[in-house]
């Protein structure tokens, strides 16, 4: 027996002493840095020459006071880059529920799928990367262009741009450091007015909060090519600077090709110069932007660029395009005459519909076309000739927003319990509300702060916000359900609706929420089941059987006993 004993204690610390170095060995794992915890992003690209060599990290948050809405990159730098310590730089693609991306700095950062809370990167910059930040084409829209038709050779002009910084935010920047630094537009125009300085745009204005300027160039086409580049910077309130590289096209140039015939190439030379233009010196339509659904004044200034002939003849033709429609009987207006270097105003009423066709604000545009006649003397051959010009103008256009909120619906509510709140949603307008989000806030409330993603609401839609609170008292109380969200012209707005609650006590000495209500007297209830006639007279009669039977055996034992007994005798 104790052979028995003392062979299982052996046993049992042969067993304790094989555990030992598994468990210091997963004891080593767990010191060690996981890297499995860096996934469900990806980096790709060549940083910028400006990124600090280093090790960073990338993580993402949601909802964030620069990137509303949206999921934020956040970026954490090394000890040489206290710029990038766990803060948003960019904002990912708002369709959180597949791939989204976003670019900071010349890299590109992916998602493996839906972006969540724990989705990470890691990188390292071992040696600095080329280039600078670039704002594409895509995001320069020009404005305005003092030349109709086409632009040839020795053409001079004005353009101006308004170019926007992705990024950045407008409220980071110091606009007083704006400033235009250098051109580089590969020899096909002439920068003829060096004096230029970039105009910080009001975010109000640009109807982004990303960091948006004006520019104007005075340019002289070589009749070569038709890419502009220039280069301007700028410092954010932390004294970082910010170069910017803007790249675009200008449209309708025409290349120069030399002609074999000199001759023909001087007469064409000569009566360039005399062609006359009419074009939209400036236009006003009453504010920083037109209110859809509502009539407006444009008011257009035209000029005459020829300086020696006056344009007989003007037929103005107004296209309205997208939103816009005219509001008076024509679109067509006759001027007779409109001398030389002149300019005159013409007003013309316009009306925007209430429904968005498209966020492409370049769809909503005014166009204009002009056909005319002058007088052309060339080689003191005198004889009446036509033309024709065109120009295209777009405005920004203010969409009323009809989102409302309903009065929020409580459910009955008692103390330590769970309680539903939900409201709904509509939008009563002509065009969708965007990125929606609801929170729940309240006095007494043991959860608050409660919020839900809702998302788009398109116009003449309806949704509900719904929340579970608990209060641990009763008593009282007040709340409110605020949701934030983007309208048609993607400005932020806010709205609210506010709610009562009356929590009830609850009993914790072990009886009812409530004292029971009495209950009044009632009728005994038969709980007897039906009688069934036939079922008695079977009970009956198969209890007479039983008894017979019995009867029956007992007499045959006695019987037998006694025939026993005879025997015996």
């Amino acid at each position: 027996m104790r052979m028995k004993q003392l062979f299982s204690l052996l046993l049992c610390l042969a067993l304790v002493l094989l555990m030992l170095p598994t468990a210091a060995f997963d004891a080593k794992e767990a010191a060690q840095v996981d890297k499995s915890q860096y996934k469900g992003i990806t980096v790709e690209g060549t940083p910028y020459s400006s990124l600090p060599v280093g090790y960073y990290t990338a993580g993402v948050e949601y909802n964030t006071s620069t990137y509303k809405n949206q999921w934020a990159l956040k970026i954490t730098g090394p000890s040489n880059s206290p710029l990038y310590q766990n803060q948003p730089v960019a904002a990912f693609t708002t369709d959180s529920n597949s791939i989204s991306t976003c670019s900071w700095m010349g890299l590109t950062f992916t998602s493996d799928g839906r972006l969540t809370s724990d989705s990470k990167a890691a990188f390292e910059v071992t040696n600095e990367g080329e280039g600078s930040t670039v704002i594409s084409s895509n995001n320069i829209k020009m404005l305005k262009i003092s030349r109709s038709g086409t632009i040839k050779r020795n053409t001079t002009f004005d353009v101006t741009f308004r170019a926007t910084d992705y990024n950045i935010a407008a409220l980071d920047v110091d606009p007083s450091s704006l400033a235009f630094t250098s051109y580089n537009s590969n020899d096909s125009f002439v920068l003829t007015n060096t004096s230029v300085k970039p105009v910080f745009v009001d975010p109000a204005e640009s109807g982004t909060d990303r960091m948006t300027f004006d520019i104007q160039l005075s340019l002289r086409y070589t009749g070569s090519g038709n890419i502009l580049s220039f280069t301007c910077y700028y410092k954010l309130t932390d004294g970082t600077v910010r170069t910017v590289d803007c790249t675009t096209n200008i449209p309708r140039t025409e290349e120069y090709v030399e002609d074999d015939d000199d001759d023909d190439d001087d007469d064409k030379t000569e009566l360039d110069p005399l062609t006359p233009y009419i074009i939209v010196d400036s236009y006003d339509y009453g504010g920083s932007s037109v209110t859809a659904g509502e009539d407006f004044t444009l008011t257009l200034r035209l000029r005459n660029t020829s300086t020696t002939n006056a344009l007989l003849n003007i037929v103005m033709n107004v296209s309205p395009t997208g939103v816009f429609s005219m509001t008076s009987s024509s679109n067509t207006f006759f001027i007779e005459r409109l001398s030389a270097g002149s300019i005159m105003e013409k007003k013309v009423t316009i009306k925007p519909g209430l429904t968005k066709v498209t966020d492409d604000e370049d769809a909503n545009a005014i166009n204009l076309s002009f056909k005319y006649q002058y007088v052309n003397n060339a080689n003191d051959n005198e004889r009446l000739v036509s033309g024709e010009s065109s120009e295209s103008i777009t405005l920004p256009i203010d969409f009323p927003d009809r989102f409302e909120m309903g009065i929020p619906q409580v459910d009955e509510a008692y103390q330590g319990e769970e309680c539903y709140i939900s409201v709904s949603l509509v939008n009563k307008g002509r065009s969708g509300v965007y990125n929606l989000t609801a929170r729940v806030e309240g006095e007494g409330m043991d959860n608050p702060g409660q919020s839900q993603y809702i998302g788009n609401l398109n116009a003449g839609t309806e949704s509900t916000a719904d929340f579970s609170v608990r209060y641990n008292e009763p008593g009282d109380f007040i709340g409110n359900i605020i949701v934030t969200y983007e309208d048609a012209n993607m400005n932020p707005k806010e709205a609210s609706a506010p709610f009562n609650i009356s929590v009830m006590a609850m009993d914790f000495s072990g009886g009812d929420i409530l004292p029971p209500e009495e209950l009044p007297p009632t009728e005994p209830v038969d709980t007897e089941p039906e009688k069934d006639p036939i079922r008695p007279v079977m009970y009956t009669v198969g209890a007479i059987v039983c008894l017979m039977s019995a009867y029956v055996t007992v007499q045959k034992a006695k019987l037998k006993r006694s025939l026993f007994s005879d025997d015996d005798i």
